[in-house]
């Protein structure tokens, strides 16, 4: 094929389903040659998918320009899972496009997990679920297409160039081609042939030779053949020139082929007819190839869980030990109620003369109020220091569970006359954390939040007392699935309490997660 610039009006598209098997691996492997020109055998090219790769009548190959960050669209379904997660480039990262647009073109233009469709199957492949190669693959192409897209860049080929080692190989060796070889015909290498199976494949290769026209000049027949098919004839090297005479030598010929195979599968372990040899359909006459290089090892399937499904299935472990407890409670409560219930009624049977009913006196209703909120718990104020001169800063904190934004939290505390909470030490964390762990609420928004930068608080007093989950990346300062800031402080809980930086709606944008789970604490200045 010749390299030609990207057109886009021959872009290949899904165009690549069409291509035999060979046509694409020949395609694939100027592209690795294309790539290799273009950034060196150690450096990374990107824009590998059908797409940006164009393809005109003329067999002409163009591979278009490629992004530095923000792939969207297909580009994302081609695209290495440690170039997505870490911004990894690579020759590694190219090996795994060109391994994907051979699965792709294999499979149909199907992409992995399509089934799952388009976000959920793009979301399984880059988390490193296994998925293993076509069946139309066959067993070499493969093997190559497995090792090419392994999840682990560390099991592929080191770059391009020894990818397109490997597809040139088995292009040069016919592996490709149809030909009836143990690839083709069993999907094994000849080593791993029964006795039943080679001497299929010698069959079928025998009644390709006896299709040639009497202008063609016949295949040399090895000693043992000429012994199976012709008993009674000399047929050496001097013969070979000849064409058949008659009808009857042909007819006697294929009939000793047929009691070759009928000797063969009787005095097989195995019943070779579960086996039938396919009909000829070309013209077989290159010899079966005999795989020299070592076999690729084995591809251990890689389970990786990304970070976000990490945090999620914490935060579900959470909110069932919540629910958990607060049925417990609930239960405990019943049983009480119960209980009382059945001590006042027995004690009514045993003293009936002590009871007394009198007018109920009555009592007056309280007007309702219009609070948004429901106040689960109001702390008494925290303990102060030893006294001073100066007169002593007394702090009031409110409890308040329910699942709104930072932004509205910030807002109720103004209206109630304070404002989000200021942490200022770990005396003052731990408080806080008493309440929020009281009241079975895992998230907690404090009034630290980011304005240009920088953390700032609410009450305007320095930041200077920190409690981030460092082990688990925070602050990350966005959010690695949809690319949304994360300005916003709460206190959550994972194996402990600590500062974790969110986006400014959590339960609002992901409800089925953060439903249930948040709350916030104002503090009010004596």
């Amino acid at each position: 094929m010749e390299k030609r610039e990207f057109e886009p009006n021959h872009a290949l598209g899904v165009r690549i389903s069409n291509l035999e098997r060979r046509t694409l691996c020949e395609m694939v492997s100027e592209l690795c040659g294309q790539i290799r020109d273009e950034v060196g055998a150690a450096g990374y090219r990107g824009g590998v998918y059908p797409d940006n790769i164009s393809l005109d009548e003329d067999g002409g190959v163009g591979l278009g320009a490629a992004k530095d960050g923000d792939w969207e669209g297909q580009e994302l379904d081609f695209l290495a899972p440690e170039l997505y997660w870490h911004g990894e480039r690579s020759p590694r990262a190219d090996v795994y496009s060109l391994g994907m647009l051979l699965y792709y073109g294999i499979n149909s233009a199907q992409r992995p997990f399509h089934k799952s469709g388009v976000e959920k199957a793009r979301e399984r492949r880059l988390n490193g679920e296994h998925f293993a190669p076509p069946k139309a693959a066959g067993r070499r192409l493969g093997e190559i297409i497995a090792k090419a897209t392994s999840f682990k860049p560390s099991e592929r080929y080191s770059d391009v160039t020894e990818l397109k080692a490997m597809l040139e190989s088995i292009i040069s060796n016919h592996y490709l081609s149809g030909e009836p070889s143990a690839e083709t015909v069993f999907n094994k290498s000849e080593e791993e042939l029964s006795q039943v199976e080679r001497m299929m494949v010698s069959i079928l290769a025998r009644e390709d030779k006896n299709e040639d026209t009497a202008e063609d000049e016949p295949e040399a027949e090895s000693e043992e053949s000429a012994e199976e098919t012709v008993p009674d004839t000399e047929h050496g090297e001097e013969d070979t020139a000849a064409p058949s005479d008659t009808e009857e030598e042909t007819d006697a010929e294929e009939a000793a082929a047929d009691e070759d195979e009928q000797t063969a599968l009787s005095g097989s372990e195995s019943d070779a007819r579960a086996y039938p040899p396919p009909e000829p359909e070309r013209d077989f006459r290159v010899e079966i190839p005999v795989l020299t290089e070592e076999k690729n090892p084995e591809l251990a399937p890689v389970r990786v869980k990304s970070a976000k499904q990490k945090k999620r299935e914490r935060q579900r472990a959470i909110r069932r030990r919540a629910r958990r407890r607060q049925r417990n409670f609930l239960f405990f409560v019943a049983a009480i109620c119960v209980l009382v219930i059945l001590v006042a009624v027995v004690w009514g049977r045993m003293h009936p003369t002590e009871l007394s009913f009198s007018e109920p006196t009555p009592v007056p209703t309280p007007a309702p109020t219009k609070a948004p909120i429901t106040i689960i718990a109001t702390p008494e104020p925290l303990a102060t220091s030893e006294p001073t001169s100066e007169p002593v800063r007394e702090h009031r904190y409110e409890f308040v569970r329910d699942d709104v934004s930072w932004a509205r939290a910030a807002e109720i505390c103004r209206q109630m006359g304070g404002y989000l909470v200021t942490v200022n030490d770990r005396a003052e964390f731990d408080r806080i954390v008493e309440m929020a762990a009281s009241s079975n609420t895992p998230n907690i928004w404090v009034g630290c939040h980011r304005e240009n930068g920088e953390l700032v608080w609410e009450s305007g007093e320095t930041v200077d007392f920190y409690y981030w989950d460092e082990a688990n990346g925070e602050p990350s300062g966005w959010d690695s699935y949809d690319n949304i800031p994360e300005d916003y402080v709460m206190l959550w809980y994972h194996n402990g309490w600590y500062y974790n930086d969110n986006r400014n709606d959590p339960a609002g944008d992901y409800p089925a997660i953060y439903g249930g789970t948040i709350g916030f604490v104002c503090e009010y200045d004596s």
